[in-house]
């Protein structure tokens, strides 16, 4: 609850609310239950690498 209050408290006073940004999220690294142990294929290092 501490930390929830500091950043609420930066965004009031820097205006810069990072909650508003659109994701920008490949849909490969989103596909699975999260955690590892459920990950399959390449991953995000990866797909970035080869872009």
């Amino acid at each position: 609850a501490e930390h929830r209050a500091m950043l609420d408290d930066y965004i009031a006073r820097t205006k810069d609310d990072y909650r508003s940004l659109k994701v920008d999220a490949d849909p490969r690294c989103r596909n699975h239950t999260p955690g590892y142990p459920n990950h399959k294929g390449p991953g995000v290092r990866e797909i970035l690498k080869r872009k």
